[in-house]
């Protein structure tokens, strides 16, 4: 009995041995195959041949080439299969004046980097110099100068944190105006938000305040815009009312005063809001 028995289990304990050596030899055969193709890929890494020699950028001119070259912390002579694209664009990224970044390989010695940088169409008052990018964002960058960009100025937010939701709602309705003043064809010199009154407008080449209150939607701000088509260019200061559904009040001043040039009324001027 013990004969037979043993004569039943061979076949299958040799077959278990036969395919453990088997897996050990394809290990064996895998992990050489894993030395011998590491070093090769370092070698053909480490040849002259894909030293990279140019980085070519690719901006539209808000930014200097030497200076994105610089933030990518990539340098002629390193290899080209030693560029990490996703950590050069997450480097890229930290830059606050970089909207998106796209790096891209090309063998056998260059690396193109295609940038969009950030567009600032306001200026946001507040402790630190913060510029309202044109897709709502912000960002902060002291090299800068507002007098140069010629921007609005959005006050009244300076208290609040700007990625707060009253704050990103205000700023919303900041770029609503925005793109009002443009088909009005006028500049806006600053934009005031207050918690209860809402948007007052002034304008930067006419002695007029525009008073919107929360309305911005933009058949609202297009009735303003006919309103000032018939408002003669050298016509005298006045203030503009908009908060009331479907009119425009318009109040002339003798004088602009400084209340009126910050949107306070005129002398004797009752507030109907």
């Amino acid at each position: 009995m013990k004969h037979t028995l043993s004569t039943m289990l061979s076949p299958r304990t040799h077959s278990a041995r036969s395919w453990g050596t088997g897996l050990l030899v394809f290990l064996l055969l895998l992990g050489g195959v894993w030395i011998v193709g590491g070093q090769l890929i370092r070698f053909v890494a480490d040849q002259p041949y894909f030293a990279l020699r140019h980085i070519v950028v690719h901006t539209d001119g808000r930014l200097s080439q030497a200076d994105i070259r610089r933030w990518s912390g990539l340098h002629v002579g390193m290899s080209v299969f030693e560029v990490d694209r996703r950590q050069v664009e997450t480097r890229l990224l930290d830059q606050a004046r970089i909207l998106q970044a796209r790096v891209e390989r090309r063998l056998p010695d260059a690396v193109h980097i295609r940038v969009e940088a950030r567009r600032p169409v306001a200026v946001v008052q507040g402790a630190q110099l913060v510029y309202l990018d044109r897709h709502g964002g912000y960002f902060f960058n002291p090299e800068l100068s507002t007098a140069r960009l010629d921007l609005p100025h959005v006050s009244g937010v300076a208290d609040l944190r700007l990625d707060a939701p009253a704050a990103r709602r205000a700023l919303g309705g900041v770029l609503r105006l925005l793109a009002a003043s443009r088909l009005w064809r006028e500049q806006l010199s600053e934009i005031r938000w207050e918690r209860d009154a809402g948007y007052t407008l002034f304008l930067a080449r006419r002695q007029i305040t525009i008073r919107v209150g929360r309305e911005t939607r933009s058949e609202h701000l297009a009735c303003v815009g006919r309103v000032l088509e018939t408002w003669p260019v050298d016509g005298p200061a006045a203030v503009f009312d908009a908060r009331f559904r479907n009119q425009v009040v318009v109040r002339p001043v003798p004088a602009v005063t400084p209340a009126l040039a910050r949107g306070g009324a005129a002398e004797g001027e009752e507030d109907d809001a």
